[in-house]
């Protein structure tokens, strides 16, 4: 299960955490403007635009799970799993695409989220794997910039894109449930509550956050969506150059999961392998990974972006320290 978000705070940031229960040999990958994508169902394709991101790339194809183009849009999968894949029926004149290739058309060829929007009415998802070892996962997307922050949900009759007020994605339900679900904690507050129980009694508040009593602490989608959703709303950066990116991190940080809390049906053990955060007006992809919290990153910019070969990094999953003495 995974967490995504999108803020505007001294500037516009995007991250997620992954959260699985193993790896699969992510890299941050560059794909340039010259690298023809090997769509399945079409011919090989270039885009006008660079980007960056994670990605398994299986046999040359980079499978992204989240990534931020040149001009600053960015997207994010994150497994959708009681709701399936919803793939359009055939439909004349649509460009069919596998689930894992909506990520590199939308960001190759779309400037904003806007373009995305109108890009999307000539799309047709296709239930199709990557491989036979790679089954195809069910998936909900969000897409923003720093106008609109937008989630693309499959439905029976294909694709539905809403809007997302609150700039927090995570797994289940879909977005229009997470939103209602918000009502119930209406309530909370950054600042210590008043006593409402008995104006008469002597009431008082013992500790600071107390106003937040209630945010769930689980690490359930809905309760991610809840905590992160009041984080980030909440959240005040530090001031002075790396503030937004500091803040973040600390809103995702929030709704990390700790190796051992989750366990699957299989005895495995869920938790952040990555968490990401891309600073989408400078084209830089920071990352720390579970084992590594060191701040790592790759700056699209350095790289040939009319090239035609990927540019891969491996994850730096071991801890790295920076010692002061």
């Amino acid at each position: 299960m995974c967490t995504a978000i999108s803020c505007l705070c001294q500037g516009h940031f995007f991250g997620r955490n992954l959260d699985l229960d193993r790896c699969y040999g992510e890299s941050v990958t560059v794909m340039p403007r010259g690298f023809s994508f090997p769509y399945r169902l079409s011919q090989p394709q270039q885009g006008p635009y660079a980007m960056v991101g994670m990605a398994h790339v299986h046999a040359g194809c980079p499978l992204y799970y989240d990534a931020v183009n040149e001009r600053g849009l960015c997207m994010a999968g994150l497994r959708f799993p009681q709701h399936g894949l919803g793939c359009a029926p055939q439909e004349e004149g649509k460009t069919p695409l596998a689930p894992y290739e909506l990520i590199p058309y939308l960001l190759s060829r779309c400037a904003n989220a806007s373009q995305a929007v109108e890009a999307l009415e000539g799309i047709r998802l296709e239930a199709l794997p990557v491989s036979q070892d790679l089954p195809l996962v069910p998936l909900h997307w969000m897409v923003c910039d720093e106008e609109r922050c937008l989630v693309i949900e499959p439905e029976g009759q294909g694709l539905v894109v809403l809007e997302n007020p609150v700039g927090v994605l995570t797994n289940e339900p879909d977005l229009s449930c997470q939103l209602a679900h918000l009502d119930r904690y209406l309530s909370l507050e950054a600042a210590a509550p008043e006593n409402r129980f008995a104006p008469t009694l002597p009431l008082r508040s013992r500790s600071l956050g107390t106003g937040a009593v209630g945010l769930p602490g689980d690490w359930s989608s809905e309760s991610r969506f809840v905590r992160a959703a009041f984080t980030r709303w909440n959240a005040v950066p530090p001031e002075g150059d790396g503030g937004g990116l500091a803040n973040a991190f600390h809103i995702l940080c929030s709704v990390c999961q700790p190796r051992g809390c989750a366990r699957t049906a299989e005895g495995l053990y869920e938790q952040t392998v990555y968490t990401c955060v891309c600073d989408t007006r400078r084209g830089v992809y920071y990352y720390t990974t579970y084992e590594n919290a060191q701040l790592c990153a790759v700056d699209l910019h350095r790289e040939d972006l009319n090239g035609a070969h990927l540019s891969s990094y491996p994850l730096l999953h071991r801890q790295q320290v920076h010692f002061q003495n």
